[in-house]
């Protein structure tokens, strides 16, 4: 987080846990600059130094080891594929790439420095503060109110449309790193099952054992399922979107989205997924739900004529955060209790069954 309560994010938090050899994290600076003639110009700022992509693959995979069985064994296979890969270079490249789009809704950046000798990831951006709103809530179901949801989902919808269906040169850039594809998608089955069963066994009232089963049934289907996504218009995503990276600024509801070490290129209504997720209540009808699936089409600029294949992007792309990253914030919580996972995966579990009822 970049705000007045400074903390890192879950991969820092991640690297921390374990035996640090270097300094990585979020440090609060005060800075002062004059011109001739003026007085000094006070200015705060946040310095983020970032561990590298292997630190936070080793200290997740010492999570699924302690979970052991059929987790510790596929996460050692897959550990470079579950989407941690490349994140100490990724947010950087991503500020040097940004369109404008992109600058509206992300920090102001002031320097960043990256030096592979020193193993030296670092950005210095403004400080969030007094002006910004439910930055890091601790009760986003709570908190975020409707007009606060529709201002994030269009302050990101504005990236999403401004990269839609640029895959090729996203891909053939090389600055978002590695990018999953539908092949690997299949090869890694094994791990999501062995996720889920660990998980509905270790958290019964969260994933209750119908939603076991439905869960298993969509990861069986991922060879028939993960190339639609592939085929369809992608985009960049944050791959990360939700509250304990996102903020509005108080003056104009703007979004300010932070934390772009997961960003990716995905189905545009993957980053929806995970805000409603967070956002949203167990009890959210699905006429809720649509309204802002359909606000989110909207304000990207999707072709009202063919609003079907949109939600059943959204259908695609909700299978693939409940199987994968939920599943991983659920193996977290096993090692260090995160207070914000309750209502994001009974939501979740929600999403999918109005999903599967629509």
């Amino acid at each position: 987080m970049l705000g007045e309560d400074i903390r890192s994010s879950l991969l820092t938090e991640a690297v921390g846990a374990g035996e640090r050899r270097k300094y990585t994290g979020i440090v609060p600076l005060r800075l002062a600059y004059s011109v001739p003639g003026a007085p000094r110009h006070p200015m705060d700022l946040v310095l983020k130094v970032k561990p590298l992509d292997s630190e936070v693959i080793i200290e997740v995979g010492k999570i699924a080891s302690l979970v052991g069985g059929d987790v510790a064994e596929q996460y050692s296979q897959w550990r470079q594929s579950t989407g941690f890969k490349d994140t100490h270079t990724r947010e950087l490249a991503v500020y040097r790439n940004a369109n404008k789009p992109m600058l509206q809704v992300m920090p102001e950046l002031y320097g960043l420095v990256e030096d592979p000798s020193r193993e030296v990831y670092a950005l210095l951006m403004e400080r969030l503060g007094a002006d910004m709103i439910l930055t890091g809530s601790t009760r986003p179901s709570e908190d975020w109110k409707p007009h606060h949801v529709h201002a994030a989902i269009e302050g990101i919808a504005s990236v999403h449309a401004a990269w839609l269906g640029r895959e090729a040169e996203l891909i053939s850039a090389g600055w978002l790193g590695d990018i999953q594809t539908a092949h690997r998608a299949g090869l890694m089955r094994p791990l999501w099952k062995a996720l889920v069963e660990h998980n509905s066994e270790e958290y019964p009232t969260w994933i209750s054992a119908r939603d076991a089963r439905r869960l298993i049934e969509i990861i069986d289907g991922i060879p028939d399922w993960w190339p639609k996504i592939e085929q369809a218009p992608r985009t960049l995503v944050h791959g990360d979107f939700n509250p304990r990276n996102i903020g509005l600024r108080a003056m104009d509801l703007s979004l300010v989205a932070y934390d772009w070490e997961l960003a990716t290129l995905h189905l545009p209504q993957r980053d929806l997924v995970e805000l409603l997720s967070f956002v949203l209540t167990p009890e959210a009808t699905a006429d809720a739900v649509f309204d802002l699936i359909e606000r989110h089409r909207r304000a990207v600029g999707h072709d009202d004529s063919n609003a079907e294949s949109w939600f059943e992007q959204y259908r695609l792309a909700l299978w693939d955060f409940t199987t994968t990253r939920l599943q991983l914030y659920i193996m977290a919580d096993t090692h260090q209790a995160l207070q914000f996972l309750d209502n994001v995966v009974r939501t979740a579990m929600h999403l999918l069954t109005l999903a599967a009822e629509a």
